[in-house]
């Protein structure tokens, strides 16, 4: 098994507490006399912190579980709800967005509005073939082209 940070820190920690001799206040650490009180300090609060790290890691874990097992039952309960608010209200009342609820669906397109959109998207075709080839035209043949570098 490999030995983290924290499973080293707290080796540490605890030989700093338990096994240095006795009247050892500093230690040569990184070139400098630290004293091992501040040493000890040092090592807690990362311990300290790690293991909240570790903690708070759980805990979020366990909370997008709990999320991800209810997001189908709420989902269906927001459905629901919906349906008896545009009962209650009416399909186009703008009070539904108070809960959270469009104020209708926009329904399926009947033939008609099919067609019209089909006939639209052909117009806007048709206009951009145009405007290209118009743009196009406006290009002299006889203009050389310029040599990018």
């Amino acid at each position: 098994m490999k030995t983290t940070e924290l499973d080293k820190a707290k080796l540490a920690l605890q030989g700093l507490s338990s096994d240095i001799p006795a009247g050892t206040t500093t230690l040569p650490v990184g070139g400098q006399n630290v004293p091992v009180k501040n040493l000890i300090a040092t090592l807690a609060g990362f311990v300290t912190a790690a293991d909240a790290k570790a903690t708070a890691k759980l805990a979020f874990h366990q909370a997008v579980a709990e999320v991800s097992q209810q997001a189908p039952v709420i989902r269906t309960l927001l459905t629901e709800l919906g349906i008896a608010l545009r009962a209650i209200f009416g399909r186009g009342n703008p009070v539904l967005v108070n809960f959270g609820v469009l104020p209708g669906s926009p329904g399926k397109a009947s033939a008609e509005a099919k067609a019209a959109a089909v006939q639209k998207r052909a117009a806007k075709s048709k206009a951009k073939k145009q405007a290209l080839a118009n743009l196009d035209a406006a290009v002299p043949v006889d203009v050389p082209p310029v040599n990018a570098k």
